[in-house]
This record gives C-alpha cells, structure tokens and sequence, in this order.
C-alpha cells in the first residue's frame, strides 16, 4: 500500500479535453490573471512523474516526483527533483539528491517563509530496502526527509511507528526553522502467521495509522491525531498566521476529514454534509488566512465523482458551487484573482484546469499529446506565473510515463 497525494491515496488526475468547452455553467469571463491558455514547457528527457511544485523563493520555483522504469516486470523508481530559476533563461533543470535506499520519490516540497529559498525540505517515502516488517526478513528504515541549506543537503529522515511494514510522508509544510510539520501514513504489521497453503508465505494481519510528524530543529518527533486508525491525511496546509491544517478523508467510511492545529492538539473540524462519500485531495490557505478544501463528493450509488470545493469563512465550513462537469480535485494554487485547480472530468481520465475569482469559474486549455495527461501539482509565482505539473502517458507505452511542466506564461 502507497499513498502519495499524487498518491496520496493513489490518485492523479488527467488530461486534454478541456479545450473542447466540456466545463459550462459557471465560467466567468477571462481577462486579467492567470492566462486561458497552458503551454508545455521543456523538461529533462526520460521517464517518470511529476507530483508537486513549490516557488521556494522570489524567482526560482521546483517540482517533485519520481524517475521511473521498467527492470523485466518490475518498476523502479527514484527521486526527483527539478527547478527552474527566471533570471537564467536555462528552463527546467535535474537538481542531484543524496542517494536514498529503496523505491523513492519526492511527494512534497516547503520552504520556511522568508528563508530565500535557503531553508527547504522534500519528504518522501520509507526506505524499503531494509525489509518490509515480516519476520525475519527486517523493517523498512525511516521516511526519507532532506534539508536543502541553500549550498548542500543535509539527510535528516523521520521515524516509522514500530513494526511498520511501509510508510511515508505525503505533505511537508514549514512555519520556522525549528518548526516544521510533515503529515503522512503508515502500515503497522499487528500479526504475520505462517500460511499453511504456501510455504514461506505468511497470513497477514495489519492496520493503517495516520502519522503527522513536527521537526523542532533537532529531531522529528510523532504528534497524535483524532481517529488515527482511519484518518487518511492526504494533504496539509500552512496559513500565513502559522496555522496548520490537514485534510484527507475517513478510511472506513469514506467522507471527508479536514483537521486543524490549534498549536496544541489537532482537531476534527465540523463539515457540511457533502454527498453519500467523498475526499480531500487538496488544502490550501489563502492571502488572507482562508482555508480551502477540494477534492471529490460522490452524488449516487453509480456517481464516478465530481468535484468538491469547500471554504470556511465566518467560523464554518461552506461548499462552492462548481460546474457539474468537473470532477475530482487535485490540486490547487493561489493567485493574485482567486484560486486554480485542476482534477479529472466526471466518469473520465481526461484533465481539466479552471480558476476561480469569487464570482465564477473559467476554464483553461490544456495542450493535446498523445496519450493520457495526469497532473498532480499546482503552483504560481509573479515570475513565473501558474505552473501545473504531472505526466503524460503515452497511448503505445503507458507504464513509460513522460514529464510534464504547463505554464500560462
């Protein structure tokens, strides 16, 4: 089990149809902010994926994710990380990380507010290649957490709950140096019985735990969470104030979950009632300390999915209204007229992106490639302006998934 928020909770949304006028109903008019039209930009060659993006300062911004490929019928796969600085011209670029044991990627990526970019972190996932928690066989090490100084890297993983089959981190988010907070899961081996059916196999018995993790400028130390057992925290979010919140959705029940940080415990936060099921896929506080929640709300028995938008002002959680054609969300970004997303289409893998100015939404074109689109991230810079980033699965050869950086400038 492997939950980032690209797959965090293994799902990623996808690609190209938008440009077809597929989303109506709400579209506001265009004009201003965040440009109607996304352009790929040019990205080191070779397979693998794209999963977050970050502007860590005033001109240089990087994306996440994981080199992959295939060695006979197994997938391998590394981390990765690009950046792109606008005063260069020199575009995307492969950034060198210290060797990390194991299938790896880069799911997340914060930088402390007001640091210049000097005081970063990427998380990822466990290293598996110390054992996967069955007897006699070893447990996985930690979760792979790095510090980027602004000269070099600095390897300071964070801890897996013992007994631990896998984990990881799926969001990081940085308030000061000495307090940095990174939220993810793991999977806690409770029983492994010999299966008398086949030898050297082991009946498995196991449970989910939620993890949120706090850096004080030493050490990485575990912090409880409500209803750990089935909490799925797919995402969290630093407000400008310092607030901390974390969203995902309930394992056993399916609905969604948005937690808050009250500076001495987490909290469950009270939602609206959303659909029969549902998930947070994606949090974010804006310039004036709002806090979002989006993901998808499942409508019937037979619903696919469509996109779910929440925002809490005045003390309570409120849903916004979206086209009845978007489905769920991934990603979001800030910007200077409101706030854009992009998610998948109801009942198909085809992506759309949309922004939003407090009055209405309006869509965004999205290029045409050969193959499936999936886009996992967001950002946005006045430099560089709104960056999405994913992959593209070529329609001959899906498992050699392509890189994938839009930008509207």
């Amino acid at each position: 089990m492997r939950m980032r928020t690209s797959a965090a909770a293994a799902v990623v949304a996808a690609a190209a149809l938008i440009a077809t006028g597929s989303l109506t109903g709400t579209a506001s008019a265009a004009g201003g902010g965040v440009q109607a039209t996304l352009t790929p930009q040019s990205v080191p060659a070779g397979p693998g994926r794209l999963f977050t993006t970050t502007q860590i300062d005033a001109h240089v911004t990087w994306a996440g994710g994981l080199r992959s490929q295939m060695v006979g019928k197994a997938q391998e796969t590394t981390p990765l990380l690009l950046s792109r600085d606008d005063r260069n011209g020199s575009g995307w670029q492969e950034v060198p990380l210290p060797a990390y044991g194991g299938d790896n990627e880069v799911n997340s990526i914060a930088t402390v507010p007001g640091s210049g970019g000097r005081d970063t972190w990427v998380v990822g996932l466990a290293d598996s290649s110390q054992g996967d928690g069955l007897p006699g066989r070893g447990n996985p090490g930690p979760i792979l957490a790095m510090h980027w100084d602004g000269t070099s890297w600095q390897s300071l993983p964070a801890p897996l709950p013992a007994d631990s089959e896998f984990g990881g981190f799926t969001q990081v988010g940085a308030v000061a140096a000495d307090d940095v907070w990174a939220v993810g899961w793991a999977q806690v081996l409770d029983s492994a019985t010999p299966n008398p059916d086949k030898p050297g196999g082991y009946i498995i018995e196991d449970h989910f735990e939620a993890l949120a993790e706090h850096w004080d400028g030493h050490t990485w130390t575990r912090v409880a969470m409500p209803d750990a057992d089935n909490f799925v925290p797919n995402r969290m979010a630093v407000g400008p104030d310092g607030d901390l919140w974390a969203a995902g959705y309930d394992g056993q029940n399916d609905v969604p979950v948005v937690q808050h940080w009250n500076g001495q415990a987490w909290k469950a936060e009270t939602l609206p009632a959303t659909g029969l099921a549902g998930e947070i896929y994606a949090i974010g506080v804006d310039a004036s300390g709002t806090p979002w929640a989006m993901g998808r709300t499942v409508l019937t028995e037979t619903d696919t999915g469509h996109a779910l938008v929440l925002r809490k002002t005045g003390g309570v959680w409120r849903k916004v209204q979206v086209p009845a054609s978007a489905g769920q969300i991934q990603a979001l970004a800030f910007t200077p007229q409101g706030v854009t997303v992009t998610g998948n289409q109801v009942g198909a893998p085809d992506a759309y992106a949309m922004a939003y100015d407090g009055k209405g939404w309006r869509k965004l074109a999205l290029p045409k490639e050969d193959g499936t689109i999936l886009l996992s991230g967001a950002s946005y810079s006045p430099g560089q302006g709104l960056t999405l980033v994913g992959d593209v699965e070529p329609t001959a050869d899906p498992l050699n998934p392509t890189l994938l950086v839009l930008s509207d400038r």
